[in-house]
């Protein structure tokens, strides 16, 4: 046995996370990402950059990336890479084209289609997706299933926690005592999934709580389609509006069994905030003017004294006649 001893390594990874790793070190090679350590020794992109990490519930590449960068500085034309989250959201957007540069051989040496086929072929292809859009139709539904641990934060939603009780129902407590989230709802749209969770660091309370939007992609469309659904519950008019103008009912959405109770009264965080500073502003008037009326009473004196000096000089002028 040699006198050096092999490094330990403690890095148990699932499956599914180790494709992604390797990707995401494919990705980074050919994006020309630099890795070194403090030596300044680059290394190649690999599994064997650590050899201790533990693989958390959620954004499990970003927390890699912070692990890489404890131990390594990585670089991109001479500039150090420090937010990971930055990192691994480019990834999630741009990973996709590594393998369309490595398919690119392959397509330059198929035989182009001649100019008047290509025409035909994209005019009729533009056909199809045309068809295709109009019967597709937007999806979504609650599914706490779901595996929502690759996703990353894309939005921040503007609605009360008891806004979306009323859409999706109380929500799930799948965050642990070193989470740093606590309550979760997971949302399927358009076959995406989407997690809508709150953030520990901020120290609201469940009903003040602010609620973030996660997803494994920065896809807008489907973003505006959850928010818009959300937004439908608050927006649509009631059965008897409906016979009023002869419009149609609308049927009432159902997520899960969940049914829609009666529609609040929808108050901005602005608008609570505008009405305080105003009752501030008021409280601030009122006060200037008691410290004036003090001021009068102590140069010429309050009104009853000024009633008695009025009464005692006309019993005066009375004793004088």
């Amino acid at each position: 046995m040699s006198a050096k001893t092999a490094k330990s390594t403690n890095v148990v990874l699932t499956d599914k996370f180790k494709k992604e790793l390797e990707k995401f070190f494919e990705w980074a090679a050919v994006s020309e990402y630099i890795i070194k350590d403090i030596n300044n020794d680059q290394h190649e992109w690999n599994m064997k950059l650590l050899n201790k990490f533990e693989e958390p519930g959620r954004n499990k590449l970003e927390a890699y990336i912070k692990a890489l960068f404890a131990k390594y500085t990585i670089s991109m034309n001479e500039m150090d890479i420090e937010d990971a989250k930055l990192l691994a959201k480019e990834f999630k957007e741009k990973g996709d084209k590594v393998k369309k540069a490595s398919k690119k051989e392959t397509t330059e040496n198929e035989e182009k289609p001649k100019k008047s086929e290509k025409a035909k072929t994209t005019k009729k292809s533009k056909e199809v997706e045309s068809e295709a859009e109009v019967e597709v139709e937007e999806s979504v539904k609650l599914d706490m299933s779901l595996d929502t641990s690759e996703t990353f934060n894309v939005d921040t939603l503007e609605f009360w926690t008891s806004e979306l009780v009323q859409v999706f129902g109380k929500p799930k407590k799948t965050g642990g005592k070193d989470d740093e989230h606590t309550w979760e709802w997971k949302v399927e749209v358009n076959g995406q999934p989407f997690s809508i969770y709150d953030w520990n660091e901020n120290g609201d309370s469940f009903d003040e709580a602010t609620w973030y939007l996660g997803a494994t992609s920065d896809n807008k469309k489907n973003i505006k389609t959850l928010v818009k659904y959300i937004e439908s519950w608050f927006d649509a008019p009631s059965d008897v509006e409906a016979e009023v103008e002869g419009k149609p009912k609308k049927e009432t959405k159902k997520v899960e069994k969940v049914e829609k109770a009666e529609k609040p009264k929808k108050e901005t965080k602005k608008a609570v905030k505008k009405v305080v500073e105003v009752k501030e502003e008021i409280k601030e008037v009122q006060e200037i003017e008691d410290e004036k009326k003090v001021d009068m009473e102590e140069l010429f004196g309050s009104d009853s004294d000024m009633d008695d000096d009025i009464e005692l000089d006309l019993n005066d002028i009375e004793d004088d006649e």
